[in-house]
Order: C-alpha cells, then sequence, then structure tokens
C-alpha cells in the first residue's frame, strides 16, 4: 500500500514538473526589447539625385573584390534581425551584426565596373536604407 502511494506522489510530482516547464518555457524572451527607430550606412556621399553613393572605383579591382559598408542603428541597444540585399545577381552580400558590418562581394569580373545597390533592412522593423556602390571615372580638366 505505501509503495503504491509513492509511486503516485512521484507520477504526480512529475506530472507538475512538466506542467511548469511546458508554461514556463514559452514566455516570451524578453518584453522590454526596444525595436529599432532608424538604421543607416555610414561614409556615403549624396549624387545630385539626393541618393547615397560610394564610389568604389580603384578600390574593387579583379584582384581585390570585397568592399566592406559600415552602418548604424538606434537606439544601440535594440534588439535585430539585419538582412541585406544586392540589386545584381553578380554581387553578393554578407551581413556581420556584431561588428555592423556588410561585406559586398563582386563574384564575377563582369559585375566589377557596373552600379549596384546594396539594401539593408531590420526585418522585425521594416526599417531600411540603401546606398549604391558607383564607379565614377574622375573629371579631369585640361585647360
Amino acid at each position: 500500500m505505501t509503495k503504491k502511494i509513492i509511486l503516485m506522489i512521484v507520477l504526480g510530482i512529475s506530472v507538475l514538473s512538466i506542467i511548469v516547464i511546458s508554461v514556463w518555457g514559452t514566455l516570451p524572451e524578453s518584453i522590454n526589447d526596444s525595436s529599432v527607430t532608424s538604421i543607416s550606412f555610414e561614409n556615403f556621399e549624396y549624387n545630385d539625385d539626393g541618393d547615397k553613393v560610394i564610389n568604389v572605383r580603384g578600390i574593387i579591382t579583379e584582384e581585390d573584390t570585397l568592399y566592406t559598408l559600415t552602418y548604424v542603428y538606434l537606439p544601440e541597444d535594440a534588439a535585430t534581425n539585419i538582412t541585406a540585399t544586392s540589386s545584381s545577381d553578380d554581387v553578393s552580400v554578407i551581413v556581420d551584426e556584431y561588428r555592423q558590418e556588410v561585406v559586398v562581394n563582386f563574384d564575377t569580373v563582369d559585375s566589377i565596373g557596373k552600379n549596384v545597390t546594396i539594401t539593408i533592412v531590420d526585418s522585425k522593423t521594416n526599417e531600411s536604407d540603401e546606398v549604391t556602390l558607383i564607379f565614377k571615372i574622375d573629371v579631369i580638366i585640361v585647360d
């Protein structure tokens, strides 16, 4: 008789522990995480149309096909999920959220010399920014 009572108590505690684990295991991680309010690339210029551009002529070559873009977001302690896209299939992008960088790789020789737009988006808030990498020829004025 006492073995049956002990067995029932152990089973009851087991069921209760499963219920407790399932309730606390499904709670959200943190309700107080702040969201991204703005995201922006750094070290760019504006062209005549007001678009953000970076001249990569002479930086991107057949030997050196990588370019690193830096970005910032506010607030700094926001929970993020940053993704990046390229306007060209011949240019790939990788996001390093820890360093707040986007590494751009010109995959083919044909992609070098063609302008490409890189877009970053925080998928939680849909805040975004874009910059166009251009291969601008320096203008030399001869008198």
